[in-house]
């Protein structure tokens, strides 16, 4: 079984092409110790404003999985999010 997933946040403000300001979160969840492999869900966000920038998974030596996945997304109203590895979800 996967541990808890991690979510951690990185939020910026950027400049539309309109001149508006908007803002974009970088995050990224996590998890280690589960079997088999497991793909990244995330929770609470609309998919068509979300970008993957970086997907990582280890089983080394120990034939356990670490995930590891960060996304970009277009966080222009707060938004609730958690994400889920091998049917262990994180906290929101």
């Amino acid at each position: 079984k996967y541990s808890v997933p991690t979510v951690k946040t990185n939020c910026s403000a950027h400049k539309h092409s309109d001149g508006d300001a908007g803002m974009n979160c970088q995050l990224s969840c996590s998890a280690m110790g589960g079997y088999p492999q497991s793909t990244v869900t995330w929770a609470g966000l609309n998919p068509s404003l979300t970008s993957v920038v970086y997907s990582w998974s280890s089983d080394k030596d120990s034939k356990t999985w670490t995930i590891n996945q960060t996304i970009v997304y277009n966080c222009e109203q707060q938004t609730n999010v958690s994400c889920a590895i091998g049917g262990t979800v994180s906290y929101t």
